[in-house]
């Protein structure tokens, strides 16, 4: 696993003591996510310049290790520091050149805190359904911004509650009654982190959340807020000074753009599950290690057990294959973003990544969680943390199953196996030409789609590790074997070795930094218990 040696020095220091946060108030657990968010900040270990569309793709592959690094290490961390980076990201990719030299800077050395003030409570992230109104008074050459019901407040808004001072929000634009739909607005929301709000805008707390307890989530209603015309976000349309909005391009290409910063943002928890997943695995692994089960006749650990084997294999050529597809996705999202024609693309092979990334990945701290027992439910052995953080992430950036219906539909239109000349060449091409054969003859359903994305998914790791010598055929035919259940194929049996299991824990390891779990030592138990022999 790749890690950056500055952010594993940085996770060893005290203001990032892993074992902290549960000790804390909630409200000094947010405080403290702010600190170390704004600490990594001034460390340059991220920022939005490392974004793709910045001219330093060459970082693109850095951002997603380093966010998804600090994920396996806290998921409220690296949440909130997304939130601010991708509402940076739709600054820089929707400013005209004043706006972006105005507040490069701002963004992308925090110099304030964002927040995206995007999904509304009633309607989620279906931004075709946005109430969110920003009207056009020409008299005194302002903007308003107004939410017009109870369903059109902003909800799960991230670093709002306390501390961002800047809200990105879209809105529809209405100039002189017409409605021109979604644009983005720089909307100023406190008169500095952790302020006092502006006049008409109120907040409220949308806890108690299921975890990642370190974010500020927030609910948000803006009434009549007065805006400046540059509060708009110029890139592609403006509202002359006499009255008149203005547009580059046609309104569908337009909202193409105005989306497009929501195609890397899928990549944050496909990467966060990525490194979580293979941290949970070290920590299960090492634990097998120095569980002992037997001393007779001679000392037997947990690895030693078969059934124990049979159980942590199957979870390793998961972790494995997601590792696999991230790093497809990455490299394909480098060499394609300066042509836009290629977003949908993008779109199917990034809600791909996203949707079986993040299922498979919680799958896998959920049998790490089971196969270390009730240690596995020990907060400092961080599984149940990471497991209960994770949650969010089927939702995060996208549905899950939205996801797989976009994939499903785009493979059903395209029948890449509709020629009886194009022969599959793998299960995965078998499955995807069965179920498409089926579905022009019968409604798309929820199952289908699911074996789609599942299928669509290990044919991109089937014909990568091919071209690769990431994995022998052995262990491609049991990773193949291990995705049979997703594809509704009866699995052949697999038959773990220890030196099978050796190699993928090396393949996938994790940074010695984040495997803080006294589990994972081989004095654990006394680590656990010592207070119950002091006085």
């Amino acid at each position: 696993m790749n890690f950056n040696n500055k952010l594993m020095g940085i996770f060893k220091s005290p203001l990032f003591n892993p074992e902290l946060k549960f000790h804390i108030s909630k409200r000094d657990y947010i405080d403290l996510t702010i600190k170390r968010m704004k600490f990594i900040f001034k460390e340059k270990i991220i920022n939005n310049d490392m974004w793709l569309g910045q001219g330093k793709e060459i970082k693109f592959n850095e951002l997603c290790e380093n966010i998804g690094l600090i994920g396996a290490f806290d998921h409220s961390l690296a949440i909130s520091i997304s939130i601010h980076m991708i509402s940076g990201n739709v600054m820089f990719t929707q400013s005209d050149l004043i706006q972006m030299g105005k507040y490069h800077d701002e963004v992308n050395n925090m110099h304030c805190i964002y927040s995206m003030c995007c999904s509304e409570i009633a309607n989620g992230t279906n931004l075709k359904n946005l109430e969110t109104t920003v009207t056009y008074d020409h008299k005194h050459k302002k903007l308003l911004l107004h939410s017009p019901s109870f369903g059109s407040c902003k909800f799960w808004i991230g670093n709002a509650l306390y501390s961002a001072s800047v809200g990105v929000v879209l809105a529809r634009l209405v100039v002189n009654n017409i409605d021109h739909g979604p644009h983005w607005f720089r909307v100023p929301l406190r008169d500095k982190d952790d302020g006092i709000l502006f006049s008409g805008i109120n907040i409220i707390p949308v806890g108690p959340e299921g975890g990642m307890h370190g974010i500020q989530m927030a609910a948000i209603r803006f009434n009549q807020v007065g805006l400046p015309l540059d509060a708009m976000l110029q890139r592609y349309s403006s509202i002359s000074s006499d009255g008149v909005y203005h547009s580059e391009m046609d309104q569908p290409q337009r909202y193409i753009n105005l989306f497009e910063t929501f195609l890397q943002e899928r990549l944050i928890p496909l990467y966060m599950l990525i490194k979580s997943s293979a941290t949970a695995l070290d920590i299960t692994f090492k634990y097998s290690q120095n569980r002992i089960i037997s001393h007779e006749p001679t000392c037997k650990t947990l690895i030693m057990e078969p059934l124990f084997c049979q159980r942590l294999y199957p979870e390793l050529l998961k972790s494995a294959a997601i590792m696999i597809i991230g790093k497809i996705i990455v490299r394909k999202f480098i060499d394609s973003w300066e042509n836009k024609n290629s977003y949908k693309e993008l779109q199917i092979i990034a809600s791909t990544g996203k949707y079986i990334g993040t299922a498979l990945g919680l799958d896998i701290l959920r049998q790490c969680r089971l196969m270390c027992g009730a240690l596995g439910f020990h907060h400092y052995n961080k599984i149940i943390t990471l497991q209960n953080d994770a949650e969010a992430a089927l939702t995060y950036a996208g549905d899950n199953s939205v996801m797989s219906y976009q994939i499903a539909k785009h493979m059903v239109r395209t029948q890449r196996f509709n020629n009886p000349m194009t022969v599959p060449a793998n299960l995965a091409q078998e499955v995807e030409k069965k179920v498409v054969a089926d579905c022009q003859h019968n409604p798309l359903s929820h199952a289908a789609a699911q074996i789609l994305s599942y299928s669509y998914g290990l044919d991109l790791v089937i014909q990568e590790i091919q071209n690769s010598d990431i994995l022998d055929d052995e262990l491609l035919l049991d990773l193949i074997n291990v995705f049979s259940p997703y594809l509704s194929e009866i699995p052949s049996p697999i038959v773990p070795t220890i030196e099978r299991i050796t190699y993928l824990i090396n393949l996938i390891s994790p940074p010695p930094e984040l495997i803080t779990a006294p589990i994972a030592n081989a004095d654990y138990t006394k680590e656990f218990t010592s207070k119950l022999y002091t006085e």
